[in-house]
């Protein structure tokens, strides 16, 4: 191994501490050579490796991290057999220690240390070491080893120079990355672009000299022609960073040096962002001089905070989003005084709070009838409505003085916007800002040559003591939104003991239902529908109930709406469906075919991805055919345009499937609109029918309707009957179908119903 060691001294290598010109022109020339090597990452690392076995000898191992292990990438100067692709493990080895600590570590024998590569260590003879991390930021390559056969082998200055050779190899390598990663999915490669610029100085304390590269010049913008100085760096940088430049400031910085941001004027009269390494030269105790290396970070430190304010703004609208909003929501709570025992940790209804003040309000904006816009004009016109509100709400409250600390507006998403008044008067002041933002919302626009004018419903909640939560805060605000939307829109409601307590039991409703549904809870009754003309039975109508942990049973009127609001409609449709039809393909079996299974379906389960495969699978799985089961939907929850409910409606009906309109007359009342759906029939609600009692207006209502929905060719099934004065009437009007207790209450008989119409009529069914 003498060969070894007798490579680590090139010919006339120049002394580190004399001949400062000479170094400083083969730093420069080191950076050049590295970083032409690229663009594959391996290529530099081979590349630095002959510069470092160049300037100081020895064997030379530059090691890259792969995953839990570091690969030799390239050699220089090594015994034969130490060759790129070697791996060993990174945990509990001497390049661990270097890189966990992010500075070079020298060891003088290594065949004393119970590192994972030691064995590779007496394999080639390796008795000490000096290593540096190839690392920028938060970017770790990986090492570079400097290695002999005798202990104690390496300076001072050898690892100084290493550790300066590290700094532009690691430099080079993720210029190198970027170029070849151009898809960028991290910030930092911004840094890594340039890197490549990397600017080499040194100043020489006897002559008082200062020596740049050709990328100093660069990042300052002078002239190379002019011989930089002390002066002249000093003069460029900001005032408030000149202090911190000194000289003399150096001195304590031995031996670890320094890095730090500064700010330089450009001679272009722009101001830069720079990071700067520097490390003193001591000749015992006197300094001889400083070098180091100064990077531009402009262009990264610009993007970073770009990103940060991105992080912190809607991008559609450019308000603040839900993360800054919760997070100035809680410091005007900090604000607030703290709370006394009976306060701590309760909820806060608003009329238990008049006249009290002052208070942190939040409203909770939702725009009405949205999503008709989106289905009927488009997203891009959506867009642009909603980049408008924003506009107007932020104007609005720019131009007034509605609290004593400086609003704040924000998009939470969709259509959903928050005004926060972080101090006002008390709750009468806060409802006066919402009706007063209502009132600019409803201001006409025209957008996309369309005349519009938007309306919004605003639920306010208030925090009177700091013992709140802004969490608390929101979901108060949202109850009331929805108290407003339900009260028939355009108009504002706040959080009081009613909705307190109508909230609480919607709690325990979702809690019983929840249950419910895991513990199999869930069962199937089953109502006759008979055609009217003999009161024969073709059909029934799947209903469901539930029976909670109590054992009560729970009505669907109790539970679909938080069914609805929740989404376990999905689930109890998918049970209703796959029982429905079950229950249908038994009583084929029974010798009872010929029946309908009409299932009520949620417009939210009805737009799921796939439900009209679902319903074929369940379907062909039972052997029942597509014709005989029908579909009902609430009136409600569909409207004029696409959506897509309504083309899952047009592809089960191309399959045979019948969907129908249920409690017809409860929501837009409007027959027009049925055209554009796959409509086989519609139930008329029992709040028509039941009125029917031979007056002429009820009676020519319902008559209307059944014209109508015939002309347009809809079966007409009336829901609600219970007398047989308005079973006639109907009969009379021509309409086809009719369900309620006088034909039969929902059964939980699983028998076909014929026996619903003797047991009424106490004779056999004609």
């Amino acid at each position: 191994m003498a060969d070894v060691e007798d490579a680590r001294h090139p010919p006339d290598p120049p002394g580190w501490y004399a001949g400062a010109d000479q170094w400083l022109k083969v730093l420069v020339e080191v950076q050049q050579h590295v970083r032409r090597a690229g663009p594959v990452v391996d290529d530099v690392a081979q590349a630095l490796a002959d510069e470092a076995h160049r300037l100081i000898g020895g064997t030379v191992v530059v090691s890259l991290l792969d995953g839990a292990h570091l690969r030799v990438a390239a050699t220089s100067g090594g015994p034969e057999g130490l060759q790129p692709g070697l791996r060993f493990p990174t945990t509990q080895s001497i390049s661990e220690e270097c890189l966990r600590g992010g500075e070079p570590v020298a060891h003088h024998d290594l065949s004393r240390l119970p590192w994972a590569e030691t064995p590779i260590y007496r394999h080639f003879g390796m008795r000490s070491a000096v290593l540096a991390p190839l690392a920028h930021g938060l970017d770790a390559f990986g090492v570079i080893m400097l290695a002999a056969a005798e202990p104690h082998a390496f300076s001072h200055e050898d690892r100084d120079v290493l550790a300066l050779l590290a700094f532009t190899g690691a430099a080079a390598m993720a210029a190198s990355t970027m170029e070849t990663d151009l898809a960028g999915e991290r910030l930092r490669l911004f840094a890594a672009s340039t890197l490549t610029g990397t600017g080499l100085w040194r100043w020489d304390a006897v002559s008082n000299g200062l020596q740049w590269s050709e990328e100093m010049f660069a990042i300052t913008g002078v002239d190379p022609s002019t011989a930089p100085t002390v002066d002249l760096w000093e003069s460029l940088l900001h005032p408030d960073d000149r202090r911190r430049c000194e000289l003399s400031a150096h001195l304590a910085d031995h031996p670890e040096g320094r890095t730090e941001t500064l700010r330089l004027r450009h001679t272009d009269g722009g101001w830069r962002e720079l990071v700067a390494w520097s490390r003193p030269v001591f000749d015992g105790d006197r300094m001889t001089g400083i070098y180091g290396a100064t990077v531009d970070v402009t262009a990264q430190r610009g993007a970073e905070r770009e990103v940060a304010r991105m992080a912190a703004r809607d991008g559609l609208t450019g308000l603040a989003n839900r993360a800054v909003l919760d997070d100035l929501t809680r410091r005007s709570i900090a604000t607030l005084p703290p709370p006394d025992d009976a306060q701590a940790g309760q909820e806060e209804a608003v009329d238990l709070l008049e006249g009290l003040g002052p208070v942190t309000a939040l409203l909770l904006l939702d725009l009405d009838r949205f999503k008709l816009v989106n289905d009927t004009l488009g997203h891009t016109v959506g867009d642009a409505l909603l980049v408008a509100v924003a506009d107007r709400l932020t104007a609005a409250l720019e131009l007034s003085g509605v609290s004593d600390c400086a609003p704040t507006v924000a998009r939470l998403g969709g259509d959903e916007f928050v005004v926060l008044l972080p101090w006002v008067a008390g709750v009468d002041a806060a409802c006066d800002v919402a009706r007063w933002l209502l009132d600019e919302v409803r201001q006409p626009l025209v957008i996309e040559d369309v005349d519009m004018v938007c309306t919004g419903s605003i639920g306010v909640a208030v925090a009177s003591h700091s013992g709140r939560s802004a969490g608390e805060l929101f979901r108060e605000a949202d109850l009331a939104m929805y108290r407003a939307k339900g009260a028939g829109r355009d108009r504002i409601a706040v959080y009081d003991s009613q909705l307190h307590a109508e909230a609480e039991s919607r709690l325990a409703t979702e809690r019983r239902l929840r249950s419910a549904i895991e513990r199999g809870r869930l069962s199937a009754v089953y109502q006759p529908i008979v055609r009217l003309v003999d009161e024969r039975v073709v059909g029934v109508e799947a209903l469901m109930r539930l029976v909670d942990d109590s054992g009560d049973l729970m009505l669907p009127e109790n539970f679909i709406d938080v069914a609805e609001d929740t989404g376990l409609v999905v689930a109890l449709d998918h049970w209703m469906l796959e029982e429905g039809v079950a229950t249908l393909a038994e009583w084929a079996r029974q010798g009872n075919a010929g029946l309908t299974m009409q299932v009520n379906v949620s417009a939210r389960t009805l737009e799921q991805p796939g439900f009209d495969e679902y319903v074929l699978q369940v379907l062909d799985s039972y052997g029942v055919g597509p014709t005989a089961l029908r579909l009902e939907l609430t009136e409600t929850s569909l409207v004029p345009g696409g959506s897509p409910a309504q083309d899952a409606m047009r592809r089960l009906a191309t399959t045979g499937i019948k969907t129908g309109i249920d409690d017809f007359g409860t929501g837009y009342s409007a027959l027009a609109y049925l055209q554009e759906l796959p409509v086989g029939f519609i139930k008329v609600d029992r709040s028509f029918v039941s009125r029917l009692d031979g007056s002429e207006r009820p009676s020519a209502v319902v008559r209307a309707v059944v014209e109508l929905a015939h002309a347009h060719g809809h079966q007409v099934t009336a829901e609600g009957v219970e007398t047989e004065q308005q079973a006639q009437l109907l009969r009379e009007m021509g309409c086809d179908h009719a369900q309620g207790w006088l034909f039969g209450r929902p059964s939980l008989e699983h028998v076909p119903e014929q026996t619903w119409v003797e047991r009424r009529r106490g004779a056999p069914a004609r």
